[in-house]
């Protein structure tokens, strides 16, 4: 590389001018790294803030702005004051030209990249839960923005063979030599400045407008998918209705032809207009009732169950409800008398009356999952690294000696009578039973080749007297099933699909029954105790989790409510 000084004494930009950017850019240095370093020292010292995945991008871009503010900054401000290149040789003017090309491409780069990893961990957080999906979604993006810069410029700057001439008087000795070369500075501009520039905005429009669409889409249910469900199950309630005025009105079960369609145990209230869609089906079918439950296809006989002529939720709106600020897990569970739940870093007890009757502020442990043990009468407290009890007053909070086990990050829990069972997060998920009495203490540990099959995590873990739910879902083919099993023998009692989707969670209900929430499509879902589709129903927001409370009534967690309904 042929390198050629034409320097003067002293920069043509006017004195004042440059003081004031020194005196601007120096007065903000010290606070900056400051502020920096201790975002630095609280991410290396706090496990819990460097488990979250949202956190690697930021601290990737505080990291490199920390080293543009200590090491570049001040060979800018050298320059301010003297007023030009301080040593005034060309292999400094490389390296200066080289590492300030890199420091502002990798930090563009960086946040345009945060400001897509957001919208994803948003809307396709489903994406990141297991490892391989956090190798393409978090670590491989980092890696690329932080290496391939550094490495771009140090290919134009150092090594392409042109001709610089370089002015120690202008700021990065002026302009470099690869600039001349028409697509290669086009391309530089382009896709190091301008595409990131671009993309920064537009990336916060696009997670602006899906949140707008969601909460449309919740608010009015009104999706084409839906539309059609509904035009599809009117027509097949039609036809059915016209085949059945054939049929003689006494009879529990009744054999057609093999070609019929088989629907057990159909519960649909026309009068009750569980739809928000109500013209749709006000039009076809008046005011005579059926009650609708699950609607299966079959190619050997046509049953029908007259047992009930009504729906057993009713799910159009909550009798009460609460609000309540987002919380990321959404985590609910309840005791004999209160319902606890999470709010940021709060909990809050709350009776049967739905009055806030305790509450534990700035807690910020991130928990994932709660539940009440009958045996310590206390909450257990689930988070990514550690086990907390808490007493159902809300006062006195407690580590427990549970440890992770080969690095595992816990995900959920349920306790039985005498037991506690943890569930772990991500891929070749396993489920450790530990004895509560008379001290904790681990009892089993059941392998991942027994609980589920390669890509399946574990997404809710629920008991139910001598029963254990699993929701489990397969990160392939994105579908997502219950499984109930023994506590004692953890046999499979039996097993159904909920369908597509990874944002489901379950209850127990009552005579071994389940209630399971689809916050992927907005349903509700009622599973008998032999392992079959009792009801489904829609719901009109997203629900993120529920149990059953006292009295018959059921309390679903949205975004921003806890809603209590009625179960008939």
């Amino acid at each position: 590389m042929n390198e050629t000084d034409n320097g003067s004494s002293q920069s043509s930009e006017p004195e004042l001018y440059r003081y004031i950017k020194l005196y601007l850019f120096g007065s903000l240095e010290v606070p900056s790294i400051l502020i920096s370093i201790y975002i630095i020292f609280k991410f290396i010292n706090n496990r819990v803030f460097r488990s979250h995945i949202n956190n690697h991008s930021i601290i990737s871009l505080i990291i490199v702005s920390f080293l543009n503010t200590t090491s570049e900054l001040p060979i800018t401000l050298q320059f301010l004051r003297v007023g030009y290149v301080k040593p005034n040789v060309n292999s400094f003017c490389l390296f200066w030209i080289w590492y300030n090309f890199s420091l502002q491409s990798t930090n563009l780069f960086l946040m345009t990249w945060t400001s897509f990893q957001r919208h994803i961990l948003i809307f396709h957080s489903n994406w990141t839960q297991t490892n391989i999906g956090k190798i393409k979604w978090n670590y491989i993006p980092l890696i690329i923005c932080i290496i391939y810069i550094p490495i771009f410029y140090f290919s134009c700057i150092i090594i392409y063979q042109c001709e610089n001439f370089f002015d120690y008087t202008s700021f990065l000795c002026g302009p470099i030599c690869y600039n001349s070369v028409t697509w290669l500075s086009t391309y530089d501009w382009i896709t190091h400045i301008l595409l990131p520039s671009l993309l920064i905005p537009i990336a916060k429009e696009i997670e602006q407008s899906q949140e707008r669409i969601s909460l449309l889409s919740c608010d009015q249910d009104a999706s084409e998918d839906y539309i059609e469900w509904v035009k599809y199950t009117i027509q097949s309630i039609n036809e059915q209705l016209n085949q059945l005025e054939q049929i003689q009105p006494k009879f529990s079960r009744l054999k057609l032809d093999e070609s019929l369609i088989d629907i057990r145990s159909i519960k649909y209230k026309l009068k009750d207009d569980l739809s928000p869609l109500k013209d749709l089906f006000s039009s076809s079918l008046s005011s005579n009732e059926l009650t609708y439950n699950s609607l299966s296809m079959s190619t050997s006989n046509f049953e029908l169950n007259q047992s009930e002529n009504k729906s057993l939720f009713d799910l159009k709106s909550p009798k009460e409800k609460v609000k309540f600020q987002c919380d990321y897990w959404y985590s609910l569970s309840r005791n004999e008398t209160h319902i606890i739940l999470c709010e940021k870093s709060n909990l809050y007890l709350i009776d049967k009356y739905l009055k806030i009757s305790n509450k534990k502020s700035n807690l910020n442990i991130s928990i994932k999952d709660i539940c009440w043990s009958k045996i310590l009468s206390r909450f257990i407290l689930i988070t990514s690294t550690n086990i907390y009890t808490i007493d159902d007053k809300l006062k006195s909070l407690e580590l427990s000696p549970i440890n992770l086990i080969n690095n595992y990050k816990w995900e959920r829990g349920t306790c039985s009578d005498t037991s506690l069972f943890i569930s772990t997060f991500g891929d070749y998920p396993f489920i450790l039973e530990y004895d509560l009495l008379p001290t904790i203490q681990l009892n089993k540990r059941w392998q991942t080749s027994i609980i589920c099959q390669n890509n399946e995590i574990i997404n809710d873990i629920k008991s139910q007297d001598i029963d254990l739910g699993l929701i489990i879902q397969n990160d392939i083919t994105n579908q997502t099933r219950l499984e109930i099993r023994s506590i004692k023998s953890f046999q499979t009692i039996f097993s159904i699909d909920l369908g597509q989707g990874w944002s489901y969670r379950c209850s127990p209900y009552t005579n071994r029954s389940w209630i399971v929430v689809d916050a992927y499509f907005n349903r509700f879902i009622k599973i008998n105790n032999n392992g079959t589709i009792d009801n489904i129903n829609s719901y009109p927001t997203k629900l993120f989790n529920i149990i059953y409370w006292y009295d018959n009534q059921i309390a679903i967690r949205t975004s921003k409510y806890l809603n209590i309904h009625h179960c008939q």
